[in-house]
């Protein structure tokens, strides 16, 4: 796709109340402007791309140029934070029309990125939020060991003899998402939850609950009931407290899980 410079900033310079009112914007990569090219014309709008680091909020991703390493480091330092990405396209269609395409909630984002490399890699770093539902083989869900598991380290319970939900939930924030996992477990298992509030923590915590749920779900017993119960209603506060709004970046679909 080809851009005529000065026909894009009469477009964006029309109307200049139309753009979006951004903070803490920066750009990675080039095309189809150059990265030069991009930094002026947003400045001409008065909108100063800032270093990419962990105050990025808003990142624009060229279609050449931009190091895989980089991205990943700020998506982990801006996970459990509101964080948007675009490609330069996005971008000019968000300020030319004052409408943000990733509100679009009957959109799909990949049509919108078309064949932008950068979204096969930001779709393997992102995931799909688990379902408890049994038989659901889409679900992320992963194998946990009941009994010396890491939510179960932390005093994680639910059921008749489990905690009460604020307790519950506190221990998941504190102990399990922003805590370090204690060296009583192998360096493997370690591993698999990654760092402390990253999208790898709170992947690997979701996927326990969802699991833990489904088992139980199986055995088909009563006495489950009030565990699966619990269970749900703490995933459902995991995604509402730390993914909704948070996690764009992984290409979330629409539809109700």
């Amino acid at each position: 796709m080809q851009f005529d410079i000065r026909q894009l900033k009469w477009l964006l310079t029309r109307d200049p109340e139309r753009a979006p009112d951004l903070d803490a914007v920066a750009a990675t990569g080039f095309g189809p402007l150059e990265q030069d090219e991009f930094d002026s014309l947003l400045a001409d709008l008065g909108i100063q791309v800032s270093v990419l680091d962990e105050a990025t909020e808003v990142l624009v991703v060229g279609r050449d140029g931009w190091a895989r390493k980089q991205i990943t480091e700020v998506l982990d330092g801006r996970s459990g934070q509101h964080f948007r990405i675009y490609s330069q396209e996005m971008f000019f269609a968000y300020l030319v029309s004052g409408e943000d395409p990733l509100n679009d909630e009957e959109g799909d984002i990949r049509d919108l990125w078309g064949d932008h490399a950068a979204l096969q890699f930001l779709e393997q770093v992102g995931f799909k939020w688990p379902t408890t539902e049994v038989g659901d083989r889409g679900s992320g869900t992963i194998h946990v060991d009941l009994e010396v598991g890491y939510l179960k380290y932390c005093g994680y319970t639910v059921g008749k003899y489990g905690l009460p939900v604020h307790e519950r939930r506190r221990l998941l924030e504190k102990s399990a998402y922003f805590g370090d996992v204690p060296g009583v477990f192998p360096a493997s298992y370690m591993g698999e939850w990654g760092r402390p509030g990253s999208a790898m923590r709170l992947q690997k915590m979701a996927g326990t609950i969802a699991n833990l749920c489904k088992n139980s779900k199986k055995r088909r017993n009563p006495a489950y009931r009030r565990a699966i119960e619990e269970w749900e209603a703490d995933l459902s506060w995991l995604k509402k407290t730390f993914y909704d709004g948070r996690y764009i970046f992984s290409w979330p679909s629409t539809e109700v899980w």
